[in-house]
């Protein structure tokens, strides 16, 4: 019988060595599916990149959101303040950064920060969705990416719903003069109906005008920050006739 205590203990060293690299590759694999679940959440051009026995990377444009750092130096500031460990590099001649975490907790921190906004977005859409409703605006309202929400409104020439948001924003007028029949009257409503979105919302807000043609109809499409969601929600639950005035 061997006395050699090789014999009885190299099995189990082996054993270790091959689970440590499972779990490193299942640690990995969760890791890369976590950030492109959340770029797709976020509705961002950032994404990870999958490699070869080593945790992903994350490829990110500069000035994406929720960062918006115009440099790498800001990104690698705010990834350090995020409590988030990783190295920040531009790629190449791109104007992309590469984030090549420490560890997986730093990615999934990420991966956290960047659905963040889009789950306060889509608890706002259905706020701003149900105060429109009131008012009798019927809109597409929901999450626009990185925290933005996005309120569509069909058909300005013949249905009242653009009409009934300005009226309750104290704006009723708003349409006065204007042949909405004719592009130059759509045109002159949606420039009408910008300033008034700027007035409440407290800036200038995403916005774009589609007008009518022989297969769809005329709609204005409207982009707000978290913040400015929230001002237009106010704005729509004051009582009559203290609105904001155009």
């Amino acid at each position: 019988m061997s006395t050699d205590p090789t014999e009885t203990t190299e099995p189990f060293r082996a054993l270790a060595g091959a689970t440590s690299v499972s779990t490193e590759v299942t640690e990995a694999k969760e890791l890369f599916r976590a950030l492109a679940g959340a770029t797709i959440i976020a509705d961002t051009s950032a994404a990870p990149q999958e490699r070869e026995g080593r945790l992903p990377c994350m490829i990110w444009p500069i000035g994406v959101g929720p960062v918006g750092a115009t440099d790498v130096d800001t990104l690698r500031a705010w990834l350090e303040n995020n409590r988030i460990t990783a190295t920040v590099e531009m790629d190449g001649r791109r104007d992309e950064a590469r984030i090549e975490f420490a560890d997986a907790d730093s990615g999934h921190r990420l991966a956290e920060l960047m659905r963040a906004p889009a789950d306060r977005a889509k608890a706002m859409a259905r706020r701003l969705e149900e105060a429109l409703a009131v008012h009798k605006v019927d809109a597409k309202v929901g999450p626009a990416g990185m925290g933005k929400v996005a309120v569509d409104i069909q058909d300005i020439t013949d249905m009242p719903s653009a009409k009934n948001l300005a009226r309750a924003l104290g704006a009723g007028d708003i349409a006065d003069g204007l042949d909405l029949n004719e592009h130059d009257g759509q045109y002159e409503f949606g420039d009408r109906m910008r300033l008034l979105m700027k007035r409440v919302a407290g800036g200038y807000t995403d916005y774009d005008l589609h007008t009518d043609c022989r297969h769809t109809p005329s709609a204005i499409e409207l982009g707000f920050t978290e913040g400015q969601a929230q001002k237009l929600i106010d704005a729509l639950t004051v009582p009559a006739g203290q609105q904001v005035a155009p």
